[in-house]
């Protein structure tokens, strides 16, 4: 919704120059606190107007989509390595080199992500993970250790839902392609636990959660 408030208060036509535009794109990214803004071209090269360089992790599924008119989030990382969440949307800017842009891109700290959608939580029974349909984290909470969702459940699930941990994961890789949600129950060190996975909008993430039955 910021970005395309950015987008929607922002026509290139009300600019008196490409200087102007930029110094006014930059002012709207600050005070909504996005870490960085630029310009994203047709051939996937950012023309940054605000904060640091940025490279997308997996930057064709992004460029794609945004080509195809549809709004689209991504990971990415700053020239530290930090992980930025990218958040696109599609429209037309003059950019610098006299082409004009794709798509409007903002970048949001991870930490961001993670506070908003409570994935650190006090309570150590409770986890929260972004994940890939090949179960590797996008994001996940600092006691997890191992490379992918699906590693940690061969390694501490002995029960999904009455099922082998394979069988869960089966099922839980059908409904991520369905994009339909899904819920079960675990046994992990003999407590039995909730797990609920949901697709999440704009992106190829799926937010799981495990968490006390009781």
């Amino acid at each position: 919704d910021q970005l395309d408030a950015i987008v929607t208060t922002t026509s290139p036509q009300s600019f008196q120059g490409y200087d102007q535009m930029c110094q006014e794109l930059s002012y709207q990214a600050s005070v909504r606190n996005f870490e960085c803004l630029g310009l994203y071209s047709s051939d996937g090269v950012f023309e940054m107007l605000y904060g640091s360089q940025i490279t997308v992790s997996d930057p064709e599924p992004f460029l794609e989509s945004l080509k195809n008119g549809e709004k689209k989030v991504a990971i990415g990382t700053d020239p530290n390595g930090e992980k930025i969440i990218l958040l696109g949307i599609p429209t037309t800017y003059p950019m610098g080199n006299g082409s004009s842009s794709t798509a409007l891109v903002a970048g949001l700290p991870a930490a961001y992500i993670s506070d908003t959608l409570s994935l650190e939580e006090n309570d150590d029974h409770v986890y929260s993970f972004i994940l890939r349909r090949d179960g590797s984290f996008v994001i996940r909470n600092a006691n997890t250790y191992r490379n992918s969702y699906f590693e940690r459940v061969r390694m501490l699930y002995s029960d999904v839902g009455g099922k082998s941990p394979e069988t869960y994961l089966i099922e839980l890789q059908q409904a991520m392609d369905a994009h339909q949600d899904y819920s079960t129950e675990s046994v992990i060190d003999g407590d039995q636990r909730h797990i609920y996975l949901t697709d999440l909008p704009y992106s190829a993430w799926y937010l799981l959660t495990t968490m006390p039955y009781s």
